[in-house]
C-alpha cells in the first residue's frame, strides 16, 4: 500500500470536508478529521476510516462523540475509571476519538462474550497537542478526494 507523509492540516481538512461529502453534519465531520489524523498517526486502519464513511446513519462519526462525552459527564461525578459499552464497529476509531477528549490513557476493554468498553481512568486526562503529520495511505486519499469533490458539489449547488 502506497502511502504518503501529510501534514495535520491536509488530513483534517481533507477528512473532514470527506465526512461532509458522505452527508455528515460540520461538527461531526470536524471531529472526524482530528480523529482521523489520530488514528492515522497512530498507525490505525485505513479502512475503518473509510467504513465509518460509509452510512451517516449508523456510524461511529456520530456515536463516538456521543459516548466521550457521556464518559466525561460520568468520571466528573466518580472518582474511578469509568466504562462504556461500545458498538463493536467503534472500536476502531474509540482511542482516536478518545484522544479528543484528552485521554490518552483510555483503553478499549473486551471480554469474550461481551461487547467492547470503551474505558476512561481519570487520571490520565491530560493536554495533548495534535500530530504535525501522518502517512495517509493513497487508498485513503482517493476516497476522501472523492467525497470531498462531493461536497465541494453540494455547496455550489447552495
Amino acid at each position: 500500500m502506497q502511502t504518503m507523509t501529510e501534514t495535520a492540516a491536509h488530513i483534517t481538512e481533507l477528512a473532514a470536508l470527506a465526512a461532509r461529502g458522505a452527508g455528515f453534519e460540520p461538527h461531526d465531520a470536524d471531529l472526524f478529521g482530528k480523529a482521523v489524523l489520530w488514528h492515522l498517526a497512530e498507525g490505525g486502519d485505513p479502512n475503518a476510516v473509510i467504513r465509518a464513511l460509509a452510512d451517516p446513519e449508523d456510524s461511529p462519526i456520530v456515536r463516538l462523540p456521543l459516548v466521550l462525552a457521556d464518559l466525561q459527564r460520568a468520571s466528573s461525578a466518580v472518582s474511578g475509571p469509568v466504562e462504556l459499552t461500545l458498538n463493536p464497529d467503534d472500536t476502531d476509531l474509540a482511542l482516536s476519538y478518545a484522544r479528543l477528549g484528552q485521554h490518552a490513557g483510555a483503553e478499549v476493554v473486551r471480554v469474550p462474550s461481551s461487547p467492547p468498553r470503551l474505558r476512561l481512568e481519570p487520571s490520565t486526562a491530560a493536554e495533548q497537542p495534535l500530530p504535525d503529520s501522518a502517512e495517509l495511505p493513497e487508498r485513503l486519499n482517493d476516497h476522501f478526494s472523492a467525497l470531498a469533490e462531493r461536497a465541494k458539489a453540494l455547496q455550489a449547488a447552495n
